[in-house]
């Protein structure tokens, strides 16, 4: 009976890491995807205010501008985020293979100890 009792807390351990896995991935993805957007954000600024003083551009001129930089440089970084976020997934996946394979090892373990 012990045996079982054992291979139930180390189970519930397994279970307990890899939901830490998946929690550190979406916050990994989330402040990947924040920064990212603060360079975006900070480079579009940065040239709408070299551009905007010397063209005179009004107010929704300006703001059109930015938007159609955000957009551009949404296009040039969607594909950068995705390979970030793909090596992270990637990283985080491996961890969980380790863990479940760790756990079957443990469960065969067991049984081979039980019968």
């Amino acid at each position: 009976m012990g045996s079982e009792s054992t291979y139930k807390n180390q189970y519930k351990r397994i279970e307990t890491d890899i939901s830490k896995v998946r929690t550190l991935f979406q916050s990994t993805a989330k402040e990947i995807q924040e920064a990212m957007n603060a360079v975006r954000e900070e480079q579009v600024d940065d040239e709408l205010d070299e551009i905007a003083p010397n063209s005179r551009q009004t107010e929704e001129d300006a703001e059109s501008a930015k938007e159609d930089q955000i957009s551009i440089y949404s296009r040039q970084m969607k594909g950068l985020d995705s390979m970030t976020l793909a090596w992270n997934l990637e990283h985080h996946l491996t961890n969980v293979r380790l863990l479940f394979k760790r756990g079957f090892q443990m469960k065969n373990s067991l049984n081979h100890l039980c019968h």
